[in-house]
């Protein structure tokens, strides 16, 4: 859906076993991460489901039994489906983009900086969706780090044009999901000189 839509995601498949996982990983390509793929676990890195940056077979294969163990840990009786391997994906800046569907404003669209840390930094703009590019480029002016985005110590500044049409698509999706929709969160999106992509999302729908 998201992809439909005209919004980046990071390559990903499904494996249910450390061969197909090893399988996928090649066919991505390496580096890969890997997580944990439940509908009863929201937030894989709580359940230390995540493993990233690895580079070989023997790598994933350690990590599948890991990120399978540390879930079932962290709630025994919920549904593993498997893990998804996905390619790595590149970016200096981690932002969320996300969606809500408030009962007095309808779908509302936010942007803000921090990636894991979102709730600690609070660093945040709203708009009611949709919203065009240029408005999502309005929103990347009110958040208190966009200086970020211009780039720090040495680094390049992101490409905010790729970013505000990735805010902007997230916004025509939820107006036309309307009612349907209860959320949506992708967290985080990695925004870099050559564009952004989203390398994680939840969707609940009503």
């Amino acid at each position: 859906l998201l992809e439909a839509c005209g919004v980046a995601t990071a390559r990903i498949a499904l494996a249910q076993s450390a061969e197909e996982a090893v399988s996928a990983a090649q066919a991505l390509g390496y580096p890969v991460a890997l997580k944990i793929e439940s509908p009863d676990i929201l937030h894989k890195t709580e359940a230390q489901g995540v493993q990233l940056g690895l580079k070989d077979a023997a790598a994933v294969r350690a990590a599948f039994a890991a990120v399978m163990a540390n879930a079932q840990r962290y709630q025994a009786a919920a549904r593993i489906e498997g893990v998804v391997v996905q390619a790595m994906a590149g970016g200096d800046v981690e932002l969320v983009i996300g969606l809500h569907n408030d009962a007095v404003f309808g779908v509302v669209v936010m942007v803000g900086l921090g990636g894991i840390h979102i709730e600690v930094l609070k660093d945040v703009a709203f708009r009611k969706a949709p919203v065009t590019a240029v408005a999502a480029g309005r929103m990347l002016d009110e958040l208190k780090g966009r200086a970020i985005l211009d780039g720090v110590r040495g680094r390049a500044a992101v490409n905010r044009a790729a970013l505000e049409r990735m805010i902007s698509a997230v916004s025509v999706f939820g107006a036309a999901a309307g009612g349907r929709l209860r959320e949506l969160d992708l967290n985080p999106v990695l925004a870099g000189s050559d564009g952004a992509v989203a390398v994680d999302w939840l969707m609940v729908l009503e």
